[in-house]
């Protein structure tokens, strides 16, 4: 009888623990994720230029944007 409640509360232990570990790499996921956010570059000529930079490009003003990518604007330059 001792043995069958033993393993009982073995059994119920591990799937008690089983949720809160699975969740642990998502909760962390995102954490990453949401601190990554703001360190977006863009490639510019073989090399990573931060976001938030300009450069003239067919006669437009083109701003790298928060999502690392180059934006054409409508301003002449």
């Amino acid at each position: 009888m001792k043995s069958k409640i033993a393993l009982l509360a073995a059994l119920l232990a591990a799937v008690f623990a089983l949720p809160s570990h699975a969740r642990a790499p998502e909760q962390r996921g995102w954490l990453l994720l949401a601190q990554a956010g703001g360190q977006a570059t863009c490639e510019l000529d073989g090399r990573r230029v931060p976001n938030g930079t300009s450069i003239c490009l067919d006669g437009y003003v083109t701003t790298c944007n928060r999502s690392g990518r180059w934006e054409k604007t409508s301003k002449r330059c």
